[in-house]
């Protein structure tokens, strides 16, 4: 049963709507980035048990770490776990053993995981051979591209109004939509592959891409009827550190602008969260629409300072801060505040500004994040 709205929910609420609308609420908002095992330590769950319990345990983990954090103004979180019932975690003989009913497989859960792709299960009951990565013929996407329904664009929805069902109706929920160029990538077999394929078939790179945006923008009116209150966009491998601005220009910001104008007309907002050098992009993706830029931190010696951003595109796009990796994974906390207050004289003072993190995860002590919300909460504005 959701809890009855309140004056202090509402007060959040309201607090992230005015920032996105790029105004100046009361304070600063914060709206954590995070990935499920950062979500599961915060709320006291074990990872390795938690990634295939049911779905409606993993939500309940999902309430508890943003009832963890409540100076953080709304819930954006992602998944990396598949929402599938049908597989199940088990101790077996003094093993972890992932079930999968459907196939009729084992999978041996190993002592060590990589916390950004989730447990890579080794299958116990049969070899498998490696699949040659091949890549697609445009005839082929061009196929799949006809293929689209209504049911094939709407499935990610289900978990929107599932999260919206937990979460109550008053909490702002930022709902992650999709990925265009990353998915595009993976689409085309790996990294490597994909920009062999950018490089000498532009087409089927281009008609890729037109799919995946294809997918994403179908599937923005069926979330934002679920309970979203915006979706945010993953935007990697695209970045002036990765391709050329004129590139990107032709064959990624006609789909934003599209993106934007579909999350207009549904009633949400729409947020970029960019990885990789997106400085030299900043001004094409306001000119979009798009409601907010969502900053990573410098990664391959490219900028991040805010107040260039802000230079380029003044206060016609809603700005996030970020944090770097080090200083939470460290517990830095003088790093972390200074970094706040710098954030915050770059591009926070005039409102139209969202404090955020970089991808937070399981190497990051949820202490160190609730440090980071109290000073955040500290700074209020000049009306």
């Amino acid at each position: 049963m959701a809890e009855k709205p309140n004056i202090d929910s509402n007060l959040k609420y309201q607090r992230l709507e005015t920032a996105l609308l790029h105004g100046k609420p009361d304070r600063t908002p914060i709206l954590l980035s995070t990935d499920d095992s950062f979500q599961a330590l915060a709320a006291g769950w074990d990872y390795y048990d938690w990634y295939y319990r049911p779905f409606d345990e993993v939500l309940d983990a999902l309430f508890a770490f943003h009832k963890r954090f409540p100076l953080q103004d709304g819930l954006s979180p992602s998944f990396n776990r598949a929402m599938d019932p049908g597989k199940l975690l088990v101790n077996k003989e003094g093993r972890r053993i992932v079930i999968d009913a459907k196939k009729g497989r084992e999978w041996q859960v190993p002592k060590e995981m990589h916390i950004w792709s989730g447990p890579d299960f080794k299958d116990v009951t049969e070899e498998k051979s490696e699949k040659e990565v091949t890549i697609p013929s445009l005839e082929k996407i061009q196929e799949e591209m006809k293929q689209l329904t209504e049911e094939s664009v709407s499935k990610p929805a289900l978990r929107t109004k599932l999260v919206r069902e937990k979460i109550g109706p008053d909490v702002f929920y930022a709902e992650c939509a999709g990925m265009p160029f990353p998915s595009t990538v993976w689409r085309l077999g790996d990294m490597e592959r994909a920009f062999m394929v950018f490089a000498e078939d532009r087409k089927l790179f281009r008609t890729a891409l037109e799919l995946e945006a294809e997918k994403v923008i179908r599937r923005i009116p069926f979330m934002s009827k679920a309970g979203a209150n915006a979706l945010r966009f993953n935007a990697y491998f695209e970045g002036a550190d990765m391709i050329a601005p004129s590139d990107w220009h032709e064959m990624c910001f006609p789909y934003y602008r599209r993106i934007a104008a579909e999350c207009k007309k549904a009633g949400v907002f729409s947020m970029v969260w960019f990885l990789n050098d997106c400085l030299p992009l900043a001004k094409w993706l306001a000119d979009a629409g798009i409601d907010c830029l969502c900053v990573e931190q410098p990664r391959r010696g490219y900028s991040s300072d805010l107040s260039e951003f802000r230079k380029i595109v003044g206060n016609n796009i809603t700005l996030t801060g970020w944090t770097g990796e080090q200083e939470t994974i460290c517990d830095d906390r003088p790093a972390i505040e200074k970094r706040i207050n710098e954030q915050y004289d770059a591009a926070g003072k005039n409102g139209n500004f969202i404090f955020s993190t970089t991808y937070l995860t399981a190497e990051t002590s949820p202490e160190t994040i609730e440090y980071f919300c109290e000073k955040i909460a500290k700074i209020k504005f000049k009306i």
